[in-house]
């Protein structure tokens, strides 16, 4: 055999055996993708199936087609969140992966629609007990979801998301047959989730309570009375101001009139802003800068359920209509600059 032709055969030898682990790599490479896109799609588990594609991303970047498939579908992941993360990933891979059609495809095609449509993903994050009852909000960083369990003579609890646990925040409800007929409903939280306000009906005595507890508190925490009143029907707490002197309420007064109301953290003082129906809004929110309140109320004179979105600022000077329409409109928030 002469020198050519076995450089020849250690060529071809060399390949044979480069080829099956390139194979074996690129097998790999998209197991692992497909074991990130099950736990995107199946489980629901967005962010652990970021970190999946940004290992992949990290361990394979010297092959660009799979590089560039992890980088799309981690977007999508990030698009489902409704994280602008998405759009710098689809620019970067527009930008250095021109070779690769398919993932630049995809890639301006959520470009496209990524200001437009964000797609919806869900998942179960807990099964409630079977007597409990949803009157508050969730916290601000979405860790704590309070409820009243009546199971538990109308105490209030919270779900803690992140732990998975249930904490008692009342002990003394008594909402039973021959009881004391106090309970625990509506509850808010102050935007730094630190506090939470709550009403309590005073049951038999007749009247409404309005408490704050602190979360840092540990076990059952105890309570401040804002207001108490016996002359009112109901408190309801919908929204904490930004700087968390003041908290937003609707009142309820036994002659079935109602007013929007500010109370002062501090001492409890009451600010009425306006009178108003005596059905609940469904919601009350401050506006990011503490100037403005954004509620709902029923149209004036309107017995067909319409609800129309007002906008009243918190020294109660003005106030404007920013929805008229025939149907039940309910206000969900603002926006995080406060302009819509």
């Amino acid at each position: 055999m002469n020198r050519y032709t076995a450089g020849i055969l250690t060529a071809i030898t060399a390949a044979l055996l480069i080829a099956p682990a390139r194979a074996q790599k690129t097998s790999e490479a998209y197991t692992m993708l497909e074991a990130a896109r099950q736990k995107e799609t199946q489980e629901g588990d967005l962010k652990g199936a970021i970190h999946q594609y940004g290992a992949i991303v990290a361990k394979y970047k010297n092959d660009r087609a799979v590089t560039a498939t992890a980088l799309v579908r981690m977007a999508e992941a990030y698009q489902k969140m409704g994280d602008g993360e998405s759009r710098t990933i689809y620019e970067r891979v527009v930008r250095e992966y021109g070779d690769q059609k398919e993932a630049v495809a995809a890639a301006r095609s959520h470009l496209g629609s990524a200001d437009s449509q964000i797609a919806v993903s869900t998942r179960r994050i807990w099964t409630a007990p079977p007597k409990a009852d949803f009157y508050g909000q969730v916290s601000p960083n979405g860790r704590y979801i309070p409820y009243t369990n009546w199971a538990e003579k109308g105490n209030l609890f919270l779900h803690d998301s992140t732990a998975g646990t249930e904490r008692r925040m009342t002990d003394t409800g008594d909402d039973v047959p021959g009881g004391s007929g106090e309970f625990a409903e509506e509850a808010a939280f102050s935007r730094d989730n630190k506090y939470l306000a709550y009403t309590w009906s005073m049951g038999n005595k007749g009247g409404v309570e309005l408490r704050v507890v602190g979360l840092q508190d540990a076990g059952v925490p105890k309570f401040r009375s804002l207001v108490i009143n016996q002359d009112l029907k109901w408190i309801s707490p919908y929204s904490w101001s930004p700087d968390g002197s003041s908290i937003a309420v609707q009142l309820q007064r036994k002659d079935r009139t109602g007013q929007l109301a500010l109370v002062s953290v501090k001492d409890g003082t009451l600010l009425i802003l306006k009178s108003v129906d005596w059905r609940n809004p469904q919601g009350v929110f401050f506006s990011p800068d503490g100037k403005y309140l954004a509620y709902d109320a029923p149209a004036a004179g309107d017995t067909t359920g319409q609800h129309d979105i007002f906008v009243l600022s918190t020294d109660g000077s003005r106030e404007i209509a920013v929805v008229v329409h025939p149907s039940r409109d309910a206000i969900i928030g603002w926006s995080p600059d406060g302009k819509r």
